[in-house]
C-alpha cells in the first residue's frame, strides 16, 4: 500500500512503541520512548498497530491488509446495497462496474485518502435502499452503524465522512413518510453511532497522556491531533502564478518559513503559527481579491473536469430524467461539502477523491434512473 514516508515511520514507530509499552501513540524510536508526532489522521496510528498486535502479523502485512481489506469491505457492502435497491440485472451489472472502478481508481491513489472512497461507497448505496423503505430495527442498525463508519473514517482522514454524514440525513430529514418521532430516534443512533469512536479516541488518548506523566516524556504536540486549517489554506495559493506578487509557492516549507518571517515565535503547528497564516490570507483577499477568485476558478475548473469524467454521461442523463428532488439536492450537497477541502488546498486527485466518488455515485444512479423510467 502506497503511504507517504512520515506516515509509515510514525507508524513503524507507534507499532513498536505498542509492543514494548501495550499503550497506543507511544514511539519507540529503537532507543528511546518518544511521544507521538504525526499530529493528524490520528485513528491509523491507533487501529494498525492495535491489529497487528492482535492478529500476530508483520505490521507491513497489516499495514495492506487494513487499507486493502477496508476498500474490498466497501465495495463489497456497497454492492449489495446496490443490489437490493435495483431489483433487474442491467442496473446491478452498471452498479457492479461503476463501484468496481471507482475503488480500483482509489487503490491507485492509496494512503489515507482511500477513506474519502471507502465511506460513501460502503453507505451511500444502502442510504438509497433505506429511503424507499419503512423504518424498521434493520434501518435503526444501519444508521447507529454508518454513524460508527463515518466517525471512525474521520479519524482515519479527517472529514472523509463529511459528506456521506450530510447525504444520510438529509434524505432521512426530507422523507415525508417518516414521522418526526422516528427521525428523531433515526437521528438519535447516528449520533451515537458518531460518538462511540469518539469516546475510545479521547480514551486512548487519555491513557496516553497518562503514560507521558508516569514516565516524565514531555510532548511538545500535546493536545494538537487535528489538520491544521490556515497552513494548507495559505500554501494552496500557490496553484497560481497569475497575480501572485507574494509569490506564494505549494510546500510545508514555505509556508513555515513566510510565518516565521513574520513571527520568528510562531513555530509550526501552533496556535500562533495559525493565527499568522490566517491574517496573510485575510489580506491577500483585502490587497489582492482578484489573485484569489481566479485561484478559486483555476480550480473549481478542474473539479468540474473531475466531474464531467467521473460522472460523464449520467449528467446528461439526470437533466432530462432528474431524479427525486430529495436524491438530487443531498448529491449536490455532497458535491459541496467533498470539494471545499480541494477547492481551498489543491484539485488533486488525493484531496479530490471524495468528490470524484460521489460523481461515480451520481453516474450511477443517474444511469439507472434512466433504464428505470424505460422500463
Amino acid at each position: 500500500m502506497k503511504l507517504m514516508d512520515c506516515r509509515l515511520v510514525h507508524i513503524l514507530q507507534t507499532y513498536a512503541g505498542y509492543q514494548k509499552t501495550g499503550v497506543s501513540l507511544i514511539e519507540f524510536d529503537g532507543a528511546s520512548l518518544l511521544p507521538f508526532s504525526a499530529a493528524d489522521d490520528i485513528g491509523i496510528y491507533i487501529f494498525i498497530p492495535k491489529l497487528a498486535s492482535l492478529l500476530q502479523i508483520p505490521i507491513q502485512q497489516t499495514i495492506n491488509l487494513f487499507f486493502y481489506g477496508l476498500v474490498s469491505a466497501a465495495w463489497l457492502i456497497g454492492l449489495v446495497g446496490f443490489f437490493f435497491y435495483y431489483q433487474t440485472l442491467l442496473p446491478r451489472l452498471i452498479s457492479f462496474v461503476g463501484l468496481t472502478l471507482i475503488c480500483l481508481f482509489s487503490l491507485t491513489i492509496g494512503d489515507t485518502y482511500l477513506f474519502y472512497t471507502i465511506c460513501p461507497v460502503a453507505l451511500i448505496p444502502w442510504s438509497l435502499y433505506f429511503s424507499t423503505k419503512k423504518m424498521s430495527p434493520v434501518s435503526y442498525l444501519f444508521f447507529f452503524l454508518a454513524g460508527i463508519t463515518i466517525m471512525f473514517s474521520h479519524y482515519a482522514r479527517a472529514h472523509a465522512g463529511l459528506a456521506s454524514l450530510f447525504f444520510i440525513s438529509w434524505l432521512l430529514i426530507t422523507q415525508k413518510k417518516y414521522s418526526l418521532k422516528k427521525k428523531t430516534i433515526t437521528l438519535c443512533l447516528l449520533l451515537l453511532g458518531l460518538y462511540l469512536p469518539v469516546i475510545y479516541v479521547n480514551y486512548t488518548y487519555k491513557n496516553y497522556n497518562s503514560f507521558l506523566k508516569q514516565n516524565n516524556i514531555t510532548d511538545p504536540f500535546i493536545g494538537i491531533t487535528n489538520h491544521m486549517l490556515w497552513h494548507p489554506i495559505y500554501a494552496g495559493l500557490g496553484f497560481l502564478s497569475f497575480k501572485n506578487t507574494d509569490n506564494i509557492r505549494w510546500g510545508d516549507s514555505f509556508a513555515a518559513q513566510k510565518a516565521q518571517s513574520i513571527n520568528p515565535n510562531a513555530h509550526y503547528n501552533t496556535p500562533a503559527y495559525e493565527k499568522v497564516l490566517k491574517n496573510e490570507i485575510i489580506k491577500l483577499i483585502k490587497t489582492n481579491p482578484t489573485f484569489i477568485i481566479a485561484t478559486i476558478f483555476a480550480k473549481l475548473g478542474i473539479l468540474l473536469l473531475y466531474l464531467v469524467i467521473f460522472a460523464n454521461i449520467g449528467l446528461i442523463v439526470a437533466f432530462f430524467y432528474p431524479k427525486p428532488w430529495q436524491i438530487e439536492t443531498a448529491f449536490w450537497g455532497a458535491f459541496v461539502l467533498s470539494s471545499a477541502f480541494p477547492l481551498l488546498v489543491l484539485p488533486i486527485t488525493e484531496y479530490s477523491l471524495g468528490f470524484i466518488t460521489f460523481a461515480a455515485l451520481y453516474g450511477i444512479t443517474s444511469i439507472n434512473k434512466l433504464l428505470s423510467n424505460s422500463s
